[in-house]
């Protein structure tokens, strides 16, 4: 076997066809399609159950719920593939997507790094490629330092393309270098999971090639999981802090380049907390919050370090920028106008 795909899946009935669809309507010899049922009370199970019927290189497995890290894992160890990759339910391929990841593969290259374009509910292009579609660059181990630090900067190593280094989409991980590092997801951390993946990959392989080909949609669903209010975020912030920190203890010169990264925090509180439209808190309440999470938490102290080494005005735009300072001195209203303006909340 060649290539093996693992799909978690939970509760993703209403886009789970157009994610398998653009898989099987592709040539997959070689390529076996594990598809993860998380404990699923939609129709997600049965939709799988019946693909499985009419493709023999589709297997099925049924657990509890038990999150995507754990499903992602029990996927790594069932999978016989000589390399393994990643999709979302919710999400879909391009059609000469599997034909592309063949076409890279290399017997010692170690990773597989495509394009992801984003793409809204009705499937509009958001962003596309600037460079050459059919540009390749390799990467030895020299280049670890790079993808750490891209990464935490939220950029990508070949500039002009969208190839990302934070999430587990259009990457292709060669399966023994996983398994000679006994590299898994983080299964105590709820946000952040790929990128504590991602950071023990890039400083194992031993050769990347990143490729400018878009192979990976990844859809924006209004109503996905990702996306629904999530009241205890903070909490969901602290189960990644509680993982990465003693990494960061280990590789302290990361630390302003991680300290930039967090402070992302504020756009995705502002999104799915804090001005979320099922957020019914009362003003006093909200703003009390807010103040205590990013007043007196660390992002102040993230704030300061990023600036100082100049990684703040690197990784982000002017936009950001004005919306991390304007975090930073307590102008919550401001905030609330900013996330209306942007969000419709």
């Amino acid at each position: 076997m060649d290539l093996s795909i693992v799909i978690p899946i939970y509760n993703s009935g209403k886009y789970l066809e157009r994610c398998i669809s653009s898989i099987v309507n592709q040539l997959c010899k070689g390529v076996e399609l594990i598809l993860i049922d998380d404990g699923s009370t939609d129709n997600s199970l049965e939709i799988c159950i019946e693909y499985a019927k009419q493709y023999n290189f589709i297997k099925v497995v049924h657990q509890g719920n038990m999150g995507q890290s754990e499903a992602r894992n029990k996927g790594i160890i069932l999978a016989t593939g000589e390399w393994i990759t990643f999709f979302d339910s919710d999400d879909y391929v391009a059609d000469d997507c599997i034909q592309q990841i063949f076409r890279h593969m290399e017997p010692d290259v170690d990773l597989l790094l495509f394009e992801v374009v984003d793409v809204d509910t009705e499937e509009r292009l958001e962003t596309t490629t600037d460079g050459d579609r059919n540009r390749v660059q390799y990467y030895d181990e020299s280049y670890h330092d790079l993808f750490v630090k891209s990464s935490f900067m939220s950029r990508s190593v070949m500039k002009g393309y969208k190839i990302g280094l934070n999430d587990a989409h259009g990457i292709v991980y060669r399966r023994s270098m996983l398994e000679e590092y006994h590299l898994l997801f983080k299964t105590s951390v709820e946000i952040g999971e790929d990128m504590l993946f991602n950071l023990q990959v890039y400083q194992c392989f031993h050769k990347a090639k990143c490729i400018g080909r878009e192979i990976y949609y990844y859809a924006y669903n209004i109503d996905s999981i990702i996306n629904r209010y999530k009241p205890h975020y903070d909490e969901m912030v602290q189960s990644y802090i509680d993982v990465i920190t003693p990494w960061l203890d280990l590789h302290s010169e990361y630390k302003p380049y991680h300290a930039s990264y967090r402070m992302h925090d504020i756009i995705m509180y502002m999104k799915y907390d804090f001005f979320h439209r099922d957020n019914h808190e009362s003003r006093d309440l909200l703003w009390k919050r807010m103040k205590k999470i990013l007043l007196d938490g660390r992002y102040r102290k993230d704030y300061k370090l990023a600036s100082k080494y100049g990684i703040l005005q690197k990784s982000y735009g002017v936009d950001k920028r004005i919306v991390f300072w304007i975090a930073m001195h307590g102008h919550f209203r401001l905030l609330r106008w900013i996330a209306y303006i942007r969000y419709g909340r």
